[in-house]
């Protein structure tokens, strides 16, 4: 239930794996996967995104963020999947009209930086589903942590995602019973080069559960060690320009096919600053059948003079 919250909240984080939960800098939209990545460099910055997913459902984003003071931000954000429009039938096919449906959760950001290399953040999430008829809402909190080291540009994040619950389901006259949030713990490392144009991070996903085998599929210790794990690179030859290259293993090992060399897991993006903008793109392979486009368009808002 409500799995979109798991989906990469721009093209840059599309691009490394899907989630990144380290990177710190002035990319805003890293702050739906770590509120404690909220900074100074962010503070009245905006960001838009928009992804072609599969068939013809879209999801996207648009965040805000703004300094309260020195050591302490807030963001407000939103993340939707809009899963298009349904034909509605009855048992002879007959048809009956259309519907929609939708999911939406609203992204209250607030962190406070403790020490020159430490801060907490945290992220109220109201929840909204609507599927025809049917619809949901729950509340759920993030509570993140990072560690920033300017000097040896070194960083770090570990993040408890989901902690809420659900206060009306989809169909109160079947099931009373309120269904539990995709509870996620994620943390990860981000290093840059001193004397090379590029930055790594190694991002470990769903800690709160050791065994990701499914269906009967059992996996040995090593496979399932290495599904936790998302890896990337960035070229980042100046601050204007970048190339990222990520590998989700967990996906590329569930969507492969057999006899199939398809790139499955792996994504690809790249990000340009021109004036006050940055505009980022990225495909990501989800399974050999499908490729996904993924656009980010942000922007610093103290360059507008109005």
């Amino acid at each position: 239930m409500y799995q979109f919250l798991s989906l990469p909240s721009s093209a840059r984080v599309a691009a490394m794996g899907g989630t990144n939960v380290s990177m710190y800098g002035n990319d805003l939209s890293v702050t739906l996967h770590n509120p404690a990545l909220l900074n100074l460099d962010m503070s009245n910055s905006l960001s838009l995104s928009a992804t072609s997913y599969i068939a013809d459902v879209i999801f996207g984003s648009a965040i805000y963020a703004h300094k309260l003071d020195e050591n302490n931000y807030f963001g407000g954000g939103i993340l939707f999947t809009d899963y298009g429009k349904f034909i509605e039938t009855d048992e002879y096919n007959t048809e009956l009209g259309r519907f929609s449906a939708l999911d939406a959760a609203l992204y209250l950001m607030y962190a406070r930086k403790l020490a020159e290399q430490w801060a907490l953040g945290a992220t109220l999430k109201p929840i909204f589903s609507s599927y025809e008829q049917y619809s949901s809402f729950a509340l759920a909190v993030d509570l993140g942590l990072s560690y920033h080291a300017k000097e040896s540009q070194f960083s770090a994040g570990f993040v408890l995602k989901n902690l809420g619950a659900q206060f009306s389901s989809y169909n109160k006259e079947i099931n009373h019973r309120a269904e539990n949030l995709p509870f996620r713990i994620e943390a990860g490392v981000t290093q840059k080069l001193k004397h090379a144009p590029f930055r790594y991070s190694v991002t470990m996903h769903n800690l709160q559960r050791w065994d990701l085998s499914y269906a009967g599929n059992k996996l040995g210790f090593g496979e399932n060690l290495m599904r936790h794990f998302i890896f990337n690179v960035d070229l980042v030859p100046s601050d204007f320009f970048y190339i990222a290259l990520g590998y989700n293993y967990r996906r590329a090992r569930e969507m492969k096919v057999l006899d199939n060399k398809a790139l499955s897991g792996f994504s690809l993006g790249a990000g340009l600053n021109i004036k006050m903008f940055s505009i980022d793109f990225a495909i990501a392979k989800y399974h050999a059948g499908n490729n996904s486009f993924h656009l980010t368009i942000s922007t610093d808002l103290n360059g507008f003079k109005f």
